[in-house]
């Protein structure tokens, strides 16, 4: 058994392409739109997405200013975010988990845990999905909001767009 997950890992970072580590500060925008749930009273579905611009100034870390929408059949909410996620930008494909501050329109506080895997199509765009766990501080339920999507990214060298 754990030679398969050696075997697994090993596969993996062989297929994985070379390093994608940053020097160079980087800005990031990032669009985000899939599934959401609200778990307070009778559980609902539907959809709901993001638009985050973050601000990296090593591989590793990203402060993050996020904006967000959820639609569960016929009740909106909104939300405002500042954070910061922890990437492990060294391979192509590119883990990160993030915690967040969070104002939601009804003018409760909470916490956004997110967490998710981005692929780098080259060194500006990605691909990914993400998962983010949303629980405001004067709701009992956990998680109270609970959305996965697929993200879209783009980043660039701080004041100079067209650098690699």
């Amino acid at each position: 058994m754990k030679a398969d997950r050696l075997a697994a890992a090993m596969a993996l970072v062989a297929l994985s392409g070379p390093a994608q580590a940053l020097d160079d500060p980087r800005l990031h925008v990032t669009g985000e739109f899939g599934y959401s749930g609200d778990n307070v009273g009778a559980k609902k579905h539907g959809i709901g997405g993001g638009a985050e611009i973050g601000y990296a100034p090593t591989g590793f870390w990203l402060l993050k200013g996020r904006l967000g929408l959820a639609e569960h059949q016929g009740a909106r909410a909104t939300f405002a975010q500042l954070g910061v996620d922890y990437r492990l930008d060294v391979w192509t494909y590119l883990p990160w988990i993030g915690l967040a501050p969070t104002l939601y329109d009804s003018g409760a506080l909470g916490l956004d845990v997110s967490l998710g895997v981005d692929w780098l199509l080259h060194e500006r765009w990605s691909l990914g999905v993400g998962a983010h766990l949303h629980q405001a501080f004067d709701e009992a339920a956990y998680p109270r909001y609970l959305q996965i999507g697929a993200r879209l990214g783009w980043r660039w060298v701080l004041f100079d767009p067209f650098a690699p």
